[in-house]
């Protein structure tokens, strides 16, 4: 069936209908049953919808800085305009900190040392001295950036730096950028710990009809465990 739905680098019409349709559909069930709607995922619904649109039969070399693009988007549409460039400021930073021309244990020491008055600012401990004009940014940065700038750097940046020292077939810069800005990671704080050889390895490795229709059984998968959950919580 793969083979009759897709060429290998795009899914063929045929294929490509059949998975809009299923993701249209999960995606309106999760709308439906306000999924994850105090994180803002509902904002998140049409950016994933039109991004696979695009995503799907756009050019093998231009799908990583596409991928990347969504992050952005999705940061200010989620966050409004401050928090979004605070998270993707910030998360620049961090990144950079990661290719400093230093050994890679001077590195680590550098991000522990940042990161940890990030995390006094979060815990209230240090205040964001910035002008009376910015109150509103020293308000929402510990609540609203950090929390997810957390969730994107606190173990990446571990596998990171740890596959850097042993890399052997480097990554393109998209695709080191992308590790850490995944769209996803702005609606979702609570986000899974992502390897990062297997993330080069399997990078459009197969078919691709075959990695979306993945892609989207996972997403129904998910959504299933969130309403069976929901049915136990309030029900038994």
């Amino acid at each position: 069936m793969t083979n009759t739905l897709s060429n290998g680098d795009r899914p063929g019409l045929g294929g490509f209908v059949l998975l809009a349709a299923q993701l249209g559909l999960l995606l309106l069930i999760a709308d439906n049953f306000l999924i994850e709607q105090t994180y803002g995922f509902g904002k998140l619904i049409p950016i994933i919808f039109a991004g696979f649109i695009i995503h799907a039969w756009l050019p093998r070399q231009w799908r990583a800085p596409f991928f990347l693009l969504l992050f952005p988007v999705s940061a200010f549409s989620l966050l409004g305009t401050i928090s979004g460039a605070a998270l993707i400021g910030l998360g620049a930073v961090l990144f950079l900190l990661c290719h400093l021309p230093v050994s890679i244990m001077a590195r680590a020491v550098i991000l522990i040392a940042v990161t940890g008055v990030l995390a006094a600012i979060r815990a209230g401990a240090i205040e964001v001295p910035v002008p009376q004009d910015y109150w509103a940014f020293a308000r929402i940065l510990p609540t609203q950036t950090l929390p997810i700038l957390s969730a994107m750097f606190m173990f990446r940046a571990i596998v990171y730096l740890y596959d850097l020292r042993h890399e052997k077939a480097p990554a393109t810069f998209w695709q080191r950028l992308g590790y850490f800005f995944m769209f996803p990671n702005v609606c979702f704080p609570l986000f899974p710990v992502i390897d990062y050889q297997t993330y080069k390895r399997t990078y459009f490795d197969r078919d691709s009809f075959e990695i979306y229709q993945k892609g989207i059984d996972w997403i129904l998968r998910g959504i299933t465990h969130l309403l069976l959950y929901r049915i136990v919580y309030h029900y038994f």
